[in-house]
């Protein structure tokens, strides 16, 4: 008999993430006419409208933590400890790096729909496409 066990992530806190995100993409049949198509990308989460689908892959950055030292010299007979308390503080994340796919963030959906600009400012809507992924939230990185 084989089983197999994977953690989920249930914790859900809003953080904000580095990265770029594609808005849009237009096309042109010539470079002084208008835009004849476009793609606009969206990134919410389809069953919750109101929140992003992306997720860190990594865990909340580190930048400050405490740290002590000891040190016993009993050289030539002599007992003397050496010891200081410290506090560690830098402006980037002491962590390792993890990436997913190559980036900081990680979309489980994202939506792209094609919409297409007539005359006098139309537009006509020929659909979307959502895209799911393997997300961060569902598979978390292994802690070390």
């Amino acid at each position: 008999m084989a089983t197999t066990e994977e953690n989920i992530f249930v914790n859900e806190v809003k953080r904000n993430g580095g990265g770029l995100r594609i808005n849009n993409i237009q096309y042109f049949d010539s470079l002084a006419s208008a835009t004849s198509k476009e793609f606009v990308y969206d990134y919410k989460d389809i069953t919750n409208p109101e929140k992003s689908s992306g997720s860190l892959v990594f865990p909340e950055p580190v930048t400050s933590y405490s740290d002590s030292y000891s040190y016993r010299n009993k050289l030539y007979n002599a007992d003397i400890i050496y010891s200081a308390n410290f506090d560690v503080k830098t402006d980037h994340n002491i962590l390792p790096v993890q990436k997913t796919q190559g980036s900081d963030v990680g979309y489980k959906y994202i939506t792209v729909k094609q919409i297409v600009k007539g005359p006098n400012n139309s537009i006509t809507d020929n659909g979307s496409t959502v895209y799911t992924f393997r997300s961060p939230l569902d598979y978390p990185n292994q802690e070390a």
